[in-house]
């Protein structure tokens, strides 16, 4: 992709640029006196009620990372730090009663998938894409009936 006469690159992030971003996010931590998961609770947490310092600490953040990885644009970079380092990431294989509940969050909240989340305790783009696949099962099911 070009933009500005720059050319950003696209696809899976490499080694080196996890390598990057995992030395740029060290170093943020030890010059802002944070530990990982301060940081990480701070970069990934809703946004309403926050304190003006936590709206400083991600401004500073994400361009500390954009300057690491000049060949990647911004949004690129915040996706795939938001999936590799977000706390409800990696939760496993979602069970029935996941399911079930996922299924009565969404009558009862539609497709808000950051306040699901929260009560599910996985990411909201996890929640909507397990939403996703079951939709697809139950047509599925209901076109081989």
């Amino acid at each position: 992709m070009q933009m500005d006469g720059v050319v950003f690159t696209k696809g899976k992030f490499t080694d080196g640029e996890n390598a990057a971003i995992d030395s740029a996010v060290s170093d943020f931590v030890c010059a802002h006196g944070l530990t990982r998961q301060e940081l990480y609770h701070q970069l990934f947490r809703r946004q309403t009620g926050q304190a003006a310092g936590d709206k400083q600490l991600r401004r500073a953040f994400w361009p500390v990372l954009a300057e690491t990885l000049p060949a990647r644009q911004l949004q690129a970079i915040y996706h795939h730090v938001r999936r590799k380092y977000h706390p409800y990431n990696y939760q496993g294989a979602w069970s029935a009663a996941e399911d079930d509940a996922l299924r009565a969050l969404v009558a009862a909240h539609g497709p808000a998938w950051e306040t699901i989340s929260q009560q599910l305790g996985r990411m909201g783009t996890n929640c909507r894409d397990r939403w996703r696949y079951i939709q697809a099962s139950a047509r599925r099911a209901d076109d081989g009936a």
